[in-house]
């Protein structure tokens, strides 16, 4: 996980290895794939894998990759930058965390979610989910949960004029099960500070500048939503400050779970 995202890839993958077959006559079967293909191969060969999943084998072995198929993209990095970013994760302290964590989880599952979004408004709304997943809810204070408190009983009082079956002793029960979600900050202040907190905890200077920038964004997932569109070069705009954001909100979360140092 800690590889894929420090290189900009979906952070979930299959890790599961292709059941691996060895030829009994590799000579032979060397001899039936170039009949069938009308192609020269030298040697023997020990079988066939599918070039899409993982395959472990004996080292020296000849196997040929068959890759035919439904048309795949596969984005990749060099080994040496790989093999950094692998033995850093292997320093982690609590691998199992990152595992385990379910907000960490449900958040690194929606950023793998925003790689296959096939529009350009459904990969922006993911991102932001990314960040409503990962937010904490936090109680108003004290005078806002006391007022909010006084109106829920004016609210049951005014209730006891109405039947049970009325419309407005409908609406009135709804009104009241807001109250419920009132006492909590709104997500949007849940999001300043969840990238203001895990930026802080990173050390990253422009913890409160970006904060501020991820307030901005939240508000154009609103206009989004609530009127349908904005216009495309400030989709585009929001969407890379969005990712960006994400990234490094995950980052900074994965190391704090899995007790990561000096990354």
């Amino acid at each position: 996980m800690w590889v894929l995202l420090n290189c900009g890839l979906a952070s979930k993958w299959n890790t599961d290895p292709q059941n691996v077959k060895y030829s009994e006559d590799p000579i032979q079967t060397a001899k039936n794939l170039s009949k069938s293909f009308n192609i020269e191969i030298e040697g023997g060969v020990d079988g066939l894998i599918d070039g899409s999943q993982i395959a472990i084998f004996k080292t020296g072995s000849n196997f040929k990759t068959v890759t035919s198929g439904n048309v795949s993209l596969i984005s990749g990095v060099n080994s040496k930058r790989f093999f950094e970013y692998f033995f850093k994760g292997m320093e982690s302290g609590n691998p199992r965390e990152g595992y385990d964590h379910k907000k960490l989880g449900i958040a690194l599952e929606l950023y793998s979610a925003f790689f296959s979004e096939a529009t350009p408004n459904a990969r922006f709304l993911t991102l932001v989910m990314v960040l409503e997943s990962l937010a904490e809810s936090e109680n108003r204070p004290k005078v806002v949960l006391n007022t909010l408190e006084n109106f829920k009983y004016q609210i049951e009082e005014i209730e006891k004029n109405y039947p049970d079956d009325s419309v407005e002793k409908i609406s009135l029960e709804s009104l009241k099960r807001e109250l419920v979600f009132r006492k909590e900050d709104s997500i949007r202040k849940q999001i300043r500070s969840l990238v203001f907190d895990a930026l802080s905890m990173n050390g990253d200077s422009d913890a409160l500048k970006i904060s501020k920038q991820a307030l901005n964004i939240y508000d154009k997932r609103s206009t989004l939503v609530h009127e349908g569109s904005i216009p495309a070069d400030e989709l585009r705009k929001v969407s890379a400050e969005a990712r960006n954001i994400v990234e490094r909100v995950l980052r900074a979360k994965f190391i704090q779970v899995v007790g990561m140092n000096d990354v």
